[in-house]
């Protein structure tokens, strides 16, 4: 073997050598105990028939759980990876649910006890953060503000209740959420107190059986700003979860048409709760409804009073607010 080559070999062999140790490292994760995978399955099963949204799906996931024992899994000590994989994919299978999500680290929910306001999964694992824009324009006597990106705290608050105070003096308004992301239940409440009277409630809450429904009602504001000011939503098929109950609170309520295309559909809302000392599971707890007609948003999204395409729901907003 030439010198040349033993050389190449040696560096070959090193060079993978290194990557074996940093892969080693970068995939160094937490391995669960036998103790805590018994603990963890254990209250999963009192977490579903207590809280879960359908607790009659529980037979399907022991049923599930024994069965993948047979077959040797979610048995003894794992890498989480692997028991995140195993659980979340027994549990969506048996639910047919997809909110299901299991999460590894100590998380502070006291008794596990779930409380409105409800947050999405992607709130509860702080996996986004508030990445946000709020705009306004002005056409003529008609406002216009623009939400984009995350709102999952109420830290835009200011911004948007300073944009609203500028636009109070119009006419009409066209709110536009065809950018937003994702958005918090307590916010909602809050922007909504500038439409609806804050003694009537705008959703009810459906829980686990074992638990009274919720209604909620908007908040912050003794007076609404807007309640007699026409007002236009623009849509796109992005807009999900809290945001849709915006659109859809103003729709049902006759403050407001919605332009644009369905939004998403995703109704559902969810909570993390603990399931042992180093994990956590989310999973859907409650589902809205309107108070008065007992209909939501679920799978067919909010529909628009005016389909149009996105690149043209604005002019159309703006046409439909000067007429008014």
């Amino acid at each position: 073997m030439t010198k040349g080559l033993c050389s190449w070999l040696l560096l070959w062999s090193l060079s993978w050598a290194a990557l074996g140790q940093n892969d080693t490292q970068r995939y160094d994760e937490p391995q669960i105990s036998a103790d805590e995978v018994v603990e963890l399955l254990e209250n999963l099963d009192s977490m579903i028939l207590k809280h879960y949204l359908f607790p009659e799906k529980q037979k399907f996931i022991r049923q599930q759980i024994v069965s993948a024992q047979l077959q040797g899994k979610l048995l003894g000590a794992m890498p989480f990876g692997q028991l995140k994989i195993q659980l979340e994919a027994l549990l969506i299978e048996a639910s047919q649910d997809s909110n299901f999500e299991i999460h590894y680290g100590a998380h502070n929910l006291g008794s596990n006890e779930i409380s409105a306001p409800i947050t999405t999964s992607s709130q509860a694992n702080g996996n986004y953060p508030d990445k946000y824009t709020v705009a306004i324009e002005q056409f003529d006597k008609v406002g216009y503000l623009a939400l984009s990106g995350n709102f999952l705290s109420l830290s835009a608050l200011p911004d948007i209740d300073r944009a609203i105070q500028e636009l109070s003096h119009n006419e009409a308004l066209i709110i536009d959420l065809s950018s937003v992301g994702e958005g918090n239940m307590p916010l909602i409440q809050h922007l909504l107190g500038h439409w609806l009277s804050p003694d009537i409630p705008f959703l009810k809450l459906h829980f686990n059986p074992a638990q009274a429904p919720r209604l909620l009602y908007p908040a912050g504001q003794s007076e609404p700003m807007f309640n007699d000011v026409p007002t236009y939503v623009i849509n796109s098929s992005f807009v999900l979860g809290p945001w849709e109950a915006f659109a859809y609170s103003l729709q049902q309520s006759g403050q407001a048409e919605v332009l644009g295309q369905d939004s998403m559909g995703l109704a559902y809302m969810t909570q993390q709760v603990q399931l042992s000392h180093s994990t956590q599971l989310t999973m859907a707890v409650a589902i809205p409804s309107n108070p008065n007609s007992g209909e939501n948003w679920y799978q067919q999204g909010v529909q628009p009073d005016y389909p149009v395409a996105l690149d043209e729901a604005l002019a159309a907003a703006i046409k439909l607010s000067t007429a008014h």
